[in-house]
């Protein structure tokens, strides 16, 4: 444990000089903690675990745009429903689904502020996700017979949904050794218009 931090301070002693600003074009990889989505209004996913890959355009000290595509997957989440109305006392019903892969293309513009070599930063983000929908199905059954259920589809086999979305985030950059940078970032999107979620922690590392 001493080690690791002896290691975690002589990293960000050294790297006061990195991550200085050099015009061009970098690599950007990501790992993110997405919020969970509504794959319309018969299915719930939970949060998921993303992976990206971007160009980054750097234009000046305070400013970088960045082309970005991930990847995420989500896991269904449904609670078991007992009906409690007196002519359907002791009905229960479940509902399953599928993973559902969400695939995002995204453009953001990034602004930084401070003159320390930990800067924090605004980014504003636009894009659209491709979601393959993850099929879904409910099971019926009575508490006196749970052996005889019923099974049927909610949205038949998996579908792709398409959405345009806006997010606006803030975070911190972080410079490691190498002239590498360490971005940490958190966000509220706005999908269609019409659904607002949270993305919890991005983390990129730029080179």
């Amino acid at each position: 444990m001493k080690s690791t931090l002896i290691c975690v301070v002589i990293l960000l002693a050294t790297s006061s000089a990195a991550c200085a600003f050099v015009p061009g074009q970098h690599w950007e990889i990501s790992a993110s903690y997405l919020g969970e989505f509504d794959g319309g209004s018969a299915g719930l996913w939970q949060n998921g675990w993303g992976l990206g890959i971007g160009v980054v355009q750097d234009f000046t000290p305070e400013a970088q745009l960045a082309l970005t595509v991930s990847v995420s997957q989500h896991q269904f989440a449904a609670p078991v429903h007992s009906f409690m109305s007196p002519a359907m006392r002791g009905l229960n019903s479940e509902i399953t689904g599928e993973d559902s892969w969400q695939y995002a293309f995204s453009l953001a513009l990034r602004t930084f502020a401070g003159t320390r070599s930990t800067r924090g930063f605004l980014a504003l983000r636009t894009g659209v996700t491709v979601t393959d929908v993850g099929a879904m199905m409910s099971t019926s059954w009575w508490d006196d017979s749970p052996e005889d259920r019923s099974t049927r589809a909610l949205n038949g086999s998996s579908a792709l949904e398409t959405a345009l979305y806006i997010s606006m985030g803030a975070g911190l950059r972080v410079p490691l050794m190498g002239g590498r940078c360490l971005l940490l970032e958190t966000a509220v999107r706005l999908t269609d218009g019409t659904r607002l979620g949270w993305v919890p922690l991005v983390a990129s590392v730029q080179f």
